[in-house]
C-alpha cells in the first residue's frame, strides 16, 4: 500500500500513512486553491511578525519562488486535499464503527482483518515498486513523448501488473488448502466452522483484491503525479462510503455475516478500479489535461531511453526494498505475529487500536496526501536545468527546496504535536464510547498515537532523498527499520509475561499488555529508521528543520495538555483511566 491511501477500511493493508499517507486547523492560505506556496510563505512571514502566533514563519529567499504554475498547481492540490478531509474522515470512521459493531464476534473481525492482512502481504511481495514510482519519472516521459509516450507507458505498467498478478492467483488457487488449514488450528468451535463454511469465498476475495489492488495502486499514482488531488480523495471517498453502505444492506437481508463483509471487499475495490482507471485513461488522452496537471514541457515524437529504463529499474528496486521492509513494522505484519500469539482475538483488538490511530493520522496528513514526491521531482527537475543537465555529487538543497521543506514542516508540526498530545489524553474514552467490545485495545492506542505522529513529524526528508537519488542512507534506514522484526518476535511474550507475573494477571487479562509490546516494537522502528534519513538530510543536503518553531508548537501543546488533564480530573473523567 502507498503513503495517502485510507488505511481505515479493514480491506485495505497498512498503509504506511507517510505513506502511507489532514489537520482541524484553519489556515485560509492553504484551503484557497489559487493560493502558491510562495503566497504562504509570505502569508506565514506577515503573522509571524505580528500576526496569528499559531502560523510558522518563513524568512523570505530572493529567488527563491517556485516557477508560478507549479506552485499554483501543487497549492490547489493541498487545498484540494484540505476541503475535502472531513468528509473523507467522516466516512472512514463510520465505516469501521459499522463493521467492529455489527459483527457479533470479536473473532469474525480478526477473520476479516487477517484476510486483508494476507491479501495485503501477497500484494506487497509483488508489487515490484513500480507504482510508487510513477510520480517520479512521468514528468520525465511527459517531457520526451507528450500524452502519446504517457500512454504506452501506463499501458506498459499495467500490461506488467496483470501478468504478475495472474502468475501469483494461480499459486493461491494451488495452495489454497494449506492456507485455509492452518488458519484452523487451534481455533475455536465456531471459528472452525465459519472457515469450513466460507473458505472458498476467503480464497476468491483475496484473488479479487490482489488484482484489484494493483490497477488500483497504479492509476491512483498516475493521478497523483499530475496533483489530480481532487479526483483522488473524491474517489477515496466514494470507495469508503461504498464499503459500510453495501455492508449495512447485506445485513438487511439476514443475519450479520462474514459472507456478506467479504462480498463488500470485492465490490467495493472493483468499483474503485472502474472510477481510477476512467480519471487515468482521460488525463493520458490529451496534452491539454496534461498541461492542466502541471506539465510545463510536453514533448513530441520521443522515446524512453536505455538511461530512463536503468533509472526506472533501479528507482523501482528501491522502493520495492522500501515497500518490503516497511511492511515489517506495519499492521499486516504485526498482525501474522499477534496471531501466532493471540489468534483472531488479538487480531481483531491490535487492528482496532492502529485503525484508529491511522485513521486520525490520515487526516491529519490529508493535505500533503500525494503531494510530496510530484512536487519534489518537478523542483528536481529544475533544478537539473539550472545545473546544465545534472546536478553535482553532494549537491545541497536548493532555495526552492528549502522552502518547500519548511513549508511542510512547519504544517506537519502544527498539526500534529497539539493532535499527538490530545488524541493521547482522550483515546481510552473514545475508544470505549466508539468501540464498546474493544476498550482493552486502548492502551495499545496511546503507545501507537505517540509513535506514529512522531514518525509523520520528520518523514519529508525521506521522499526528498528518494526523488533526488540519494539511495544510500534510504537502504540503510530500510536495514534499521528490520529491528521490528526481533522485537515484535520478543515484545510481545515479553510484555505478556510481565503482566501475568509481576501484576498477577491470568492470560486474558494479560493480552492487551503483550498487545503494547507489538506497539512499541512497531513505534521503535519506525522512529529510529526516519531518524536516519532526517539526520541524514540536514548534514549532507544542508536542509534546515524548524525547530524553533516546533518548540513553540510543543510548549503550547504541553499547555494544552495540563489543562485537559485537570478538567478531566475535575470531571470525574481520566483520559488515560479506563475509560470512565
Amino acid at each position: 500500500m502507498k503513503p495517502g491511501e485510507d488505511e481505515a477500511a479493514v480491506f485495505s493493508g497498512d498503509n504506511s500513512v507517510l505513506g502511507t499517507d489532514q489537520p482541524a486547523i484553519s489556515n485560509s492560505s492553504l484551503l484557497t486553491p489559487h493560493s502558491s506556496l510562495s503566497e504562504v510563505s509570505d502569508d506565514l512571514q506577515e503573522q509571524d511578525s505580528g500576526g496569528d502566533p499559531t502560523q510558522p514563519p518563513l524568512p523570505v529567499v530572493p529567488g527563491a519562488q517556485l516557477a508560478p504554475s507549479l506552485a499554483q498547481t501543487a497549492s490547489r492540490a493541498m487545498a484540494w486535499n484540505t476541503l475535502l478531509f472531513p468528509l473523507k474522515f467522516a466516512v472512514s470512521i463510520a465505516s469501521s464503527i459499522i463493521l467492529a459493531n455489527l459483527l457479533p464476534v470479536r473473532a469474525d473481525y480478526g477473520l476479516v482483518a487477517l484476510i486483508s492482512t494476507i491479501a495485503s502481504t501477497i500484494g506487497l511481495y509483488a508489487d515490484l515498486g513500480i507504482e510508487r514510482s510513477l510520480p517520479r519519472f512521468v514528468p520525465e516521459v511527459e517531457r520526451a513523448g507528450g500524452s502519446t509516450l504517457v500512454r504506452r507507458f501506463l499501458w506498459q505498467i499495467v500490461a506488467l501488473k496483470l501478468a504478475v498478478m495472474a502468475l501469483l492467483v494461480g499459486g493461491l488457487l494451488l495452495f489454497s488448502g494449506p492456507l485455509l488449514s492452518s488458519l484452523s488450528v487451534n481455533q475455536t468451535p465456531h471459528t472452525i466452522a465459519l472457515l469450513s463454511q466460507v473458505g472458498g469465498l476467503i480464497i476468491f476475495t483475496i484473488c479479487a483484491m490482489l488484482v484489484l489492488g494493483a490497477l488500483f495502486d497504479t492509476f491512483m499514482q498516475f493521478l497523483l503525479s499530475y496533483f489530480k488531488q481532487r479526483a483522488w480523495n473524491i474517489i477515496t471517498i466514494a470507495a469508503t462510503m461504498l464499503q459500510p453502505a453495501l455492508i449495512i444492506i447485506f445485513f438487511s437481508i439476514g443475519q450479520p455475516q462474514v459472507e456478506f463483509v467479504l462480498l463488500a471487499m470485492v465490490i467495493t475495490p472493483l468499483v474503485s478500479v472502474l472510477l481510477a482507471g476512467r480519471q487515468a485513461l482521460r488525463l493520458a488522452s490529451s496534452e491539454a489535461a496534461l498541461r492542466e496537471g502541471g506539465a510545463t514541457q510536453i514533448g513530441k515524437g520521443g522515446r524512453l531511453t536505455a538511461d530512463f529504463r536503468a533509472r526506472f529499474l533501479r528507482y523501482s528496486g528501491i522502493s520495492y526494498f522500501m515497500n518490503i521492509s516497511v511492511y515489517f513494522y506495519t499492521l499486516p505484519f504485526a498482525n501474522i505475529i499477534v496471531f501466532n500469539q493471540y489468534k483472531f482475538d488479538g487480531v481483531a483488538l491490535f487492528s482496532i487500536a492502529y485503525n484508529f490511530v491511522n485513521q486520525v493520522l490520515s487526516v491529519l496528513w490529508a493535505p500533503l496526501s500525494g503531494l510530496q514526491v510530484p512536487l519534489f521531482s518537478r523542483i528536481y527537475a529544475q533544478d537539473k536545468e539550472r545545473a546544465g543537465g545534472a546536478l553535482p555529487a553532494g549537491a545541497q538543497a536548493s532555495p526552492q527546496l528549502q522552502e518547500s521543506y519548511t513549508v511542510l514542516s512547519k504544517f506537519l508540526a502544527l498539526a500534529l504535536i497539539p493532535a499527538g498530545v490530545g488524541l493521547a489524553l482522550l483515546t481510552t474514552n473514545l475508544t470505549y464510547v466508539l468501540y464498546a467490545k474493544y476498550g482493552a485495545a486502548s492502551l495499545t492506542a496511546i503507545v501507537l498515537v505517540m509513535s506514529l505522529f512522531a514518525e509523520a513529524a520528520i518523514s519529508i526528508p525521506h521522499n526528498i532523498l528518494m526523488v533526488y537519488e540519494r539511495f544510500t542512507p534510504v537502504l540503510w534506514s530500510r536495514l534499521v527499520s528490520l529491528i521490528s522484526i526481533p522485537l515484535l518476535l520478543i515484545g510481545i511474550p515479553l510484555f505478556d509475561g510481565a503482566a501475568q507475573t509481576l501484576l498477577h494477571m491470568d492470560p486474558d487479562d494479560a493480552k492487551p499488555f503483550g498487545l503494547v509490546g507489538a506497539a512499541v516494537a512497531v513505534g521503535l522502528a519506525r522512529i529510529l529508521s526516519r531518524l536516519v534519513v532526517f539526520i541524514y538530510a540536514q548534514q549532507s543536503m544542508g536542509l534546515r528543520y524548524p525547530w524553533s518553531f516546533a518548540r513553540k508548537v510543543a510548549l503550547a501543546a504541553a499547555a494544552m495538555a495540563v489543562v485537559v488533564r485537570l478538567l478531566a480530573i475535575w470531571l470525574g473523567h481520566y483520559p488515560f483511566g479506563t475509560g470512565g
